[in-house]
Parts: structure tokens; sequence; C-alpha cells
């Protein structure tokens, strides 16, 4: 998948978006960033600004990315919920089936070795498509149009116990165990 794509499937989505809403300028969104043709992508629920980190979350996952020694175009960061104006707020299933066809055709042209999950809610939510909990640590799977197998997913914790708001000692280090297994699954 070329950048371009990646620019076009973002655009048809802000057009979306702009006509849902009713807004004549186009809507803030957040649609992922990274390398074109990732061996992993992680997944989060909600954008925090027009990135999917913030400044402190976007310095944690240069060191997790760094640990798990995976270069910037082996990896691409993405969300769930898209659309700025409603990451103000819990997501709704309406959210999530709007969301959702887009995030899996972002997937579908990233196609990725490994799916990593942040948060149980995220992981039911790429695996199922409702919003639910699922546990962290399990690895299920999603079947991407055009991909001859299966994707595996990795659902681990939600980002934010790597950084100062929602810092979880134990949690990390789970989190650690959790990406030594993607790691695994991405090994030759």
């Amino acid at each position: 998948m070329t950048s371009e794509g990646l620019a076009d499937l973002e655009a048809d989505y802000r057009k979306l978006i702009s006509s849902i809403c009713g807004i004549p300028s186009p809507p803030q969104v957040c649609f992922g960033q990274g390398g074109t043709e990732p061996q992993v992508v992680f997944v989060l629920g909600l954008p925090s600004g027009l990135h999917p980190l913030d400044a402190e979350g976007e310095e944690k996952f240069t060191q997790l990315r760094n640990a798990m020694q995976l270069e910037l175009d082996d990896v691409y960061i993405t969300t769930v919920i898209k659309t700025l104006a409603l990451a103000s707020r819990s997501p709704h299933p309406a959210d999530v089936r709007r969301d959702r066809p887009w995030l899996n055709r972002q997937l579908r042209w990233l196609s990725p070795r490994v799916i990593v999950a942040f948060g149980s809610k995220v992981g039911a939510m790429l695996t199922s498509g409702e919003i639910q909990d699922c546990g962290a640590g399990q690895i299920s799977s999603v079947d991407l149009e055009g991909v001859r197998s299966p994707t595996p997913v990795h659902i681990t914790h939600e980002f934010s116990v790597l950084t100062r708001q929602g810092r979880d000692e134990a949690k990390a280090k789970e989190m650690w165990l959790h990406m030594q297994a993607v790691m695994k699954a991405i090994s030759p």
C-alpha cells in the first residue's frame, strides 16, 4: 500500500464525516501514522489530538518500539474512533459501527503480520465489532478481506499504563510479556 492510497482513504473518510456532521470544513481526524508496509499495527481506542498519542505517549511509544527492536517503517499506529470531536466522550456503539469499516480497510491495505490492541475493549471492537471487554493477554484474530489467512490480534492493557497519568508497574510488566509474544510472532 502506498502512502497515497492511505491518504485517499483518509480523504474519503473526511468527506463522509463532513456529510454526516453537516459541516462545510474538513473535520479534525486522526487517521494514523507510520510505515506503509508495517509488520505490526498498534490500535488505540480514541485519538489524543491530531495524532494517536499525546507528546508523553509518543515518547513512551518510541521507547516501546525501540525495546521491541522495530524501526519506524515496521510499525503503524492508529485508532478505532478517528474523529476528534468524538474523542472527548466514551465511544458509542454507533461510532464503532461507523468507523470499524474504515479501520478494516486501513488494516487490509497495511496488511500487517500482527495487530496489537491496546485495551480489552479495543480488542473486542477489533475482533467482534462490539464494545465489550475481553482479557488482556489474549490472542485472537481478524479476517481481513483480500488477506489469505487471519491476522493475529494480540490484546494487551490500555496504553495509559505506561504514562504518568495511568502508570501501573504490574500491568506495564505484563504488557512487556505481551509485546515479547508479538516479537516472537513476527520473528523470521
